[in-house]
């Protein structure tokens, strides 16, 4: 019984991973801890899991979200068909931009319409720009994205993996 003792420890103890995640809801009707995917990802630790669900997320709180250094689940209740971010084209949804965010980010099951990314001649990813990140974007849908460089995503130094 020592023997397993300091083992057990030592792979719970590993840096960068959760031991405790937790999963943060969305529900722009109402009856979630939260109301926009921003403030949801801002209460978020590394690890956790951001469910948000169906309905046509639009506004400041759900565009140009940055999750910082964050590695978290992104995910839609409702899939494709029932969950849209909106950036109305005043930015794009989603900011990935640190090294550390790899492939434990997942983004999953979106739509997203009208983002814009045209604020400098450098700009593009209408929708989700990853600079330096690499996380997992699955099951999404892109319609009404545009940007300098990358219409609906832009990849640079980045590992990402997009799958539908």
């Amino acid at each position: 019984m020592r023997l397993c003792m300091p083992i057990v420890l030592a792979v719970l103890l590993v840096p960068g991973t959760s031991i405790l995640a937790v999963i943060h809801e969305v529900n722009m009707h109402g009856g979630a801890p939260f109301e926009s995917i921003g403030e949801a990802v801002a209460a978020a630790s590394d690890g956790d899991t951001v469910l948000v669900w169906p309905g046509v997320y639009v506004g400041a709180n759900n565009r140009e979200i940055d999750f910082g250094s964050k590695n978290l689940r992104l995910e839609s209740a409702g899939g494709q068909s029932q969950t849209t971010i909106d950036c109305g084209f005043e930015g794009r949804a989603l900011v990935l931009s640190d090294p550390a965010i790899d492939y434990r980010t997942v983004i999953s099951g979106f739509s997203f319409y009208n983002g814009y990314a045209w604020s400098s001649p450098e700009d593009g990813g209408g929708a989700i720009v990853c600079y330096q990140a690499s996380p997992i974007i699955e099951y999404c849908y892109f319609a009404y994205c545009s940007g300098t460089f990358g219409g609906a995503i832009k990849l640079l130094y980045s590992d990402a993996i997009i799958r539908y």
